[in-house]
């Protein structure tokens, strides 16, 4: 896919943003803010979308985070999706408390004719009973990073015209989804979901980017992959189980230069491929991740090379431009960098089962 037809404005009231016309395709991870909105809650929350982001930048040339703050509310009579650009002057922009995300309040929409009197009334037009309520923004993220990762960039999201209507096409697919149907038995609030999952989705077919989603959403998006609307991508999952430290913002931002980066993403990516192949559960591919990732030091310390990784390179062809990502679980990109073939594909293969991954390793689990 191209990235034709979607426009990106980068706003200059952060001086910590980089200025770019657009978002590049090849290299970058997206994290648009309906798809990650069930997360992006104070706490536990937060804090796993922030590890998502850092791991994501070891296997991104570079991750966008969509600016300003998503705030919907639905219940069983309506639902009221708002997007704000950008903070406003003096405004201080801080996570959505459990407190506020567990408001039981009604809500309501109120319109008068267009060209009334100022003091002319407004109408209710719509009230109803409040089944979810997300206030969701990447925005403090920004605050804390300041200059520590220059590849971690933010972007407006112009939507081009046409978009209301495929995006709604796309969502009556998911609405009727079981995970979403037993999570919220409100159509109303279900459609709400589902129209701003695929509206992110469309956002990463059309860059070519490769699409970061909380739990909750990753489940649902997999019905893409299911239909082949979109490519299933491997490794930040197998990234995440073996490295239990946290790294610094500062920490990822040097492990980007770390010899040997490639052949590391190449072999965590073979480890989560095999490690998912016949699992049962997440806790079975998070043990199945070790075992293989133990195996895989053994040989590499002991000069074997890992015969799959090369069967692996050989059979589906390398991606080019590290194009690659995990969504907390299910992975998904709109679309991937051409790979190699032939006497090429043979070559890198054979580079990528020499054991240089480990000085990667190394450093990334702090040994070095």
């Amino acid at each position: 896919m191209t990235s034709r037809g979607l426009s990106i404005r980068i706003p200059r009231y952060h001086e910590y943003v980089e200025q770019r016309p657009s978002i590049e395709p090849v290299g970058t991870a997206l994290f648009g803010l309906r798809t990650n909105a069930h997360q992006l809650i104070a706490g536990a929350g937060v804090a796993a979308v922030r590890r998502r982001i850092k791991l994501a930048g070891l296997f991104h040339d570079r991750v966008v985070l969509e600016l300003g703050t998503y705030d919907l509310s639905a219940g069983p009579t309506g639902n009221v999706p708002r997007y704000h650009p950008g903070p406003l002057a003096g405004e201080t922009v801080r996570w959505q408390s459990p407190r506020e995300r567990g408001t039981t309040e009604p809500f309501h929409v109120r319109l008068r004719p267009t060209g009334a009197p100022d003091d002319a009334p407004f109408h209710e037009v719509m009230r109803s009973e409040t089944r979810l309520r997300w206030r969701a923004t990447f925005l403090p993220f920004f605050d804390e990073v300041r200059h520590a990762a220059p590849w971690l960039v933010g972007a407006w999201i112009d939507d081009p015209p046409g978009t209301s209507s495929m995006v709604n096409r796309m969502a009556r697919r998911d609405e009727n989804d079981p995970m979403l149907t037993k999570r919220w038995p409100d159509a109303m609030v279900r459609s709400a979901v589902a129209r701003g999952a695929s509206q992110d989705f469309k956002r990463a077919v059309e860059t070519g980017s490769t699409l970061y989603s909380d739990p909750f959403h990753a489940r649902l998006l997999e019905a893409h992959v299911r239909r082949g609307e979109a490519v299933a991508v491997l490794g930040q999952h197998a990234l995440d189980v073996i490295v239990p430290r946290d790294l610094t913002w500062a920490e990822i931002t040097e492990l980007r230069s770390a010899k040997g980066l490639v052949e590391y993403r190449t072999i965590l990516r073979s480890i989560e491929g095999e490690a998912r192949e016949n699992a049962t559960s997440l806790a079975d591919i998070d043990a199945r991740i070790m075992r293989l990732y133990a195996d895989a030091l053994a040989r590499a310390s002991a000069r074997v090379p890992w015969v799959r990784t090369r069967a692996i390179v050989l059979g589906v062809g390398f991606v080019v431009g590290e194009a690659v990502g995990l969504a907390a679980g299910v992975p998904f990109v709109g679309g991937l960098a051409g790979g190699l073939a032939g006497e090429a594909a043979a070559t890198t293969a054979d580079r990528l089962v020499r054991p240089r991954w480990l000085a990667a390793d190394a450093r990334v689990q702090g040994r070095r």
